[in-house]
């Protein structure tokens, strides 16, 4: 062994005898009473306490991010947080969740998607800033616009889906069916020349007539015993195309309408849901799949749905359910005598009182589902429908004003 290795190996052991006393001093120090004090001085200071958790989480979220992310990939490297379904959260755990998401808006390479229902989250931000609002002139959900503006950097609004997408949904995600989306094209095709060929008919009726004397020609064909008819009943009863085409892929599906219900939606049947999700606007993925289940379920209860009419999409247990879901969709809460019930016994109970106007649900639509539901001649039908869609809020009479 040279000199300057055993030189090393004394060196090293005299630091390790220095350490192991130094250590037992040091127990001896620790366990003295002012010891404790000194350790106070000695430690830095933590404010987390009696600042709330919120900074606390910001510097745990901040070493966690640095964590996962490491030095690997560099600035091309992202941590993505998505908070979905905020919109089924309450008042309170809305507000929160956007306070929490405040907490990594400045974090380097993180980024955070919100999918909310802005209907839900701007009221409940309101909610909370109610109060505050009373000192300032504006009102809550304006308050509550600038809150989302200073969290929200890049909002991106969703349309609602078109034909094409719905029928993609339709024949990829509920019914694993590709060819349907063919049926589906044929469909809108069909549709749009039947719109065509009625717009082509209103042309050559009117002309280049200004109104007045459209009423006057009007009036002269109605002279006799025929009743007066006004220019949508006119258009109504031009049978220049055959609806029963839009739901009809050809000839040789006919006999498929009688394949047990049980197993599932008929090729007739998908046509007629499909048709009738249109008709009626709606749109809405969940809203379609509940639909759909609840058909299932309806059809399966009362031993199928078998079609009345001429028209290869006249189910009526699948018109009334689709009937019912629109009327607590589309038709608002009013004083007086409930909408919705108006809409009710026009469609169901034979009511002669005219319909009100639903501007995303054409007349026509409407009237042949009335006609529909009349065919069958089943008074009760909305009674055995009803309990398969998902109920509305309606006024008390306690509430409605006279």
């Amino acid at each position: 062994v040279s000199r300057s290795g055993l030189g090393a190996g004394v060196a090293g052991a005299g630091a390790l005898g220095f350490l192991w006393i130094l250590a037992k001093e040091w127990k001896q120090i620790s366990a003295q009473p002012l010891a404790k004090e000194l350790k106070t001085y000695l430690r830095l200071p933590s404010y987390g306490e009696h600042l709330g958790t919120i900074p606390v989480m910001k510097e745990q979220i901040e070493a966690l991010c640095k964590i996962r992310l490491g030095k690997k990939g560099g600035k091309h490297r992202r941590l993505l947080f998505v908070v979905d379904d905020l919109d089924r959260c309450g008042i309170d755990g809305i507000v929160k969740t956007f306070e929490a998401v405040r907490l990594i808006l400045e974090l380097e390479n993180v980024v955070v998607i919100i999918a909310v229902d802005q209907r839900i989250a701007l009221p409940a931000l309101a909610c909370h800033y109610e109060k505050l609002s009373k000192h300032h002139q504006h009102d809550p959900k304006s308050i509550a616009r600038d809150y989302l503006a200073k969290v929200i950097t890049l909002p991106v609004h969703l349309p609602e889906p078109d034909d094409t997408s719905v029928a993609g949904y339709l024949a990829n995600y509920l019914w694993k069916d590709e060819s349907f989306i063919k049926v589906a094209e044929a469909m809108v095709n069909s549709e749009r020349e039947r719109q065509s060929a009625k717009e082509k008919t209103a042309t050559e009726q009117t002309g280049d007539n200004d109104k007045g004397t459209q009423l006057a020609q009007e009036k002269a064909a109605d002279k006799g015993e025929k009743p007066k008819e006004t220019l949508d009943d006119i258009l109504r009863d031009v049978e220049s195309f055959d609806i029963a085409a839009l739901l009809r892929k050809d000839t040789s599906t006919r006999d498929e309408a009688n394949v047990n219900t049980k197993q599932g939606l008929s090729p007739d049947q998908k046509r007629a849901f499909y048709y009738w999700l249109l008709a009626f606007n709606l749109r809405n993925p969940r809203q379609i799949k509940r639909l759909y289940n609840s058909y299932n379920i309806l059809q399966d209860y009362y031993d199928g749905d078998k079609p009345t009419g001429k028209n290869d999409h006249a189910f009526p247990y699948m018109v009334s359910l689709f009937a019912l879901e629109m009327i607590n969709q589309e038709i608002r809460l009013a004083e007086g005598k409930s909408p919705r019930q108006r809409a009710k016994d026009y469609l169901f109970n034979g009511s002669s009182e005219e319909l009100f106007t639903i501007p995303t649900v054409s007349a026509e639509s409407i009237d042949l589902a009335k006609k529909i539901i009349e065919e069958t001649g089943k008074t009760s039908l909305q009674e055995q429908v009803e309990p398969f869609v998902l109920p509305s809020i309606e006024l008390e009479k306690s509430d409605e004003k006279e």
